[in-house]
């Protein structure tokens, strides 16, 4: 008889060790689950950056603007979806290509002869490297395919407009072409390079 309590203690000994060890087991996966990433969007760690092109060689100038304003965007822990669905507001005058002669030519010709200097825009969904942007320049609306690449935490977004093609530009194009013909040896391009790159 007392062989017998013996080993039903020692069974219930083992039976607890062993629901112990599957609480333990339970706790870690729990703890994974709960370090989740959460990416967020950072107007500081953001920048754009425009690149447009003179000169038969086809040199490029890049530049900037000073005022950018993004709302809309969200924090997930799907980088791809911090941007989705948020959109933009640009002022044209704030233009800044680090050049304190290029910039007041860039203000007086090309965005002060669009219909409207500011314009603004709206990102669609990002997948499998691909995402529309929803462009509303000199007061035409264009929704253009741009791609994009995400490593670890940074979002880089690339894509190429025409500036009469897209957005029937004529007028700015014509005037800052003729302002600056000769320092263009006498070829500007329509075409304009676009490139964000943001730390989420």
């Amino acid at each position: 008889m007392k062989r017998i309590a013996l080993l039903l203690f020692v069974a219930g000994l083992t039976f607890s060790c062993t629901e112990k060890k599957e609480e333990k087991g339970t706790k870690e996966v729990t703890a994974k689950k709960v370090t989740q990433t959460t990416y967020n969007y950072k107007s500081d760690q953001t920048s754009l950056t425009w690149t447009a092109y003179k000169t038969p060689q086809k040199v490029g100038v890049s530049g900037t603007f000073n005022t950018i304003k993004v709302t809309g965007n969200k924090a997930s822990n799907n980088a791809e979806e911090v941007l989705a669905g948020a959109t933009f507001k640009i002022d044209g005058l704030s233009v800044n290509s680090k050049n304190k002669i290029r910039d007041p030519r860039l203000v007086e010709f090309f965005f002060k002869n669009l219909v409207n200097p500011t314009f603004n825009g709206e990102f669609g969904t990002f997948n499998n490297g691909i995402v529309d942007v929803t462009l509303n320049f000199n007061e035409v609306e264009k929704v253009i395919p741009f791609t994009y690449t995400l490593v670890e935490n940074q979002l880089t977004i690339n894509g190429t407009i025409d500036i009469i093609k897209d957005f029937n530009a004529t007028k700015s194009f014509d005037a800052i072409h003729e302002a600056c013909k000769e320092l263009h040896n006498g070829k500007t391009w329509p075409d304009v390079a676009i490139e964000v790159v943001a730390q989420l």
